[in-house]
């Protein structure tokens, strides 16, 4: 039986991901939790990304699995330097045409996450959101960003905890498919996984952020915190309509540390 270690397997499970992200590109931002549908929710962002990373000085950011760039537009608009690689060309095109409409200077790569290309340069801040959960080996992917990092550079990550928080949050997750099924518009969306990839992914269904920030220490970082950011989750929840208010029931987190 071969291991996850094995290019071969490592591969194939990468291969099958990078199908589904490109079959669901298209449409991705039109899910409820994942593009912004409201200016209620970009407000919501850029007040975080501006607490994390402020205006100035202006700073030179990796955005890991930038996806459709969500996080590279927001963090280009607020007056960054930003490279995205992402292995969904689906996903890249959608980020290079947004970019393009909103005439911002951004750079979009293709590149694996876990083992990003060589000549991308270095970094004051590497930053990953809704990507942890789809890593295979989440703590080699941090190692190999903490060596694109600059000296006191970071790596901020923001991720979401799948797992209900109670017995409530399951029934009103269940409530929330239910209606959701009933009435027409926006879904959260289904990647499609195969059972196979959910299988190897260890951060698929965490129930705290403490796992992550574990890697994060174990790679080497320091000074490293973890927080549930409830107050974006409360915001986003109060522009949904009712099912897919319900239906949102994961948390998102951030965890972030940095390199002496």
């Amino acid at each position: 039986m071969t291991e996850l270690g094995d290019p071969t397997t490592s591969d194939r499970l990468k291969v099958a991901m990078t199908a589904a992200w490109d079959h669901g590109a298209a449409e991705y931002d039109h899910h409820w939790g994942h593009g912004l549908q409201t200016i209620v929710e970009r407000e919501a962002w850029v007040e975080l990304l501006k607490r994390l990373v402020p205006p100035t000085p202006s700073l030179r950011i990796l955005d890991v699995g930038t996806g459709t760039g969500f996080l590279a537009h927001l963090l280009s608009e607020i007056g960054h330097e930003v490279v995205g690689i992402d292995l969904s060309e689906g996903m890249l095109s959608v980020a290079r045409a947004e970019a393009h409409k909103r005439t911002l200077d951004n750079t979009f790569i293709v590149g694996d996450v876990e083992s990003p290309p060589d000549g991308l340069g270095s970094f004051d801040v590497v930053m990953a959101r809704h990507v942890f959960w789809t890593l295979l080996q989440p703590e080699a992917a941090v190692r190999a960003w903490t060596r694109l990092l600059r000296p006191q550079g970071r790596v901020i990550v923001i991720d979401v905890l799948m797992k209900p928080a109670g017995i409530a949050d399951w029934v009103l997750l269940e409530t929330g498919r239910a209606l959701a099924r009933l009435r027409p518009g926006r879904h959260s969306g289904d990647h499609s996984y195969p059972a196979e990839v959910r299988g190897r992914l260890p951060f698929r269904y965490l129930a705290n952020p403490l796992p992550a920030r574990n890697v994060l220490v174990r790679a080497g970082l320091t000074d490293v915190l973890a927080e549930e950011m409830t107050w974006i989750d409360d915001v986003e929840r109060s522009v949904m309509p009712l099912g897919q208010r319900l239906q949102h029931r994961s948390r998102r987190y951030l965890v972030e540390g940095r390199i002496n």
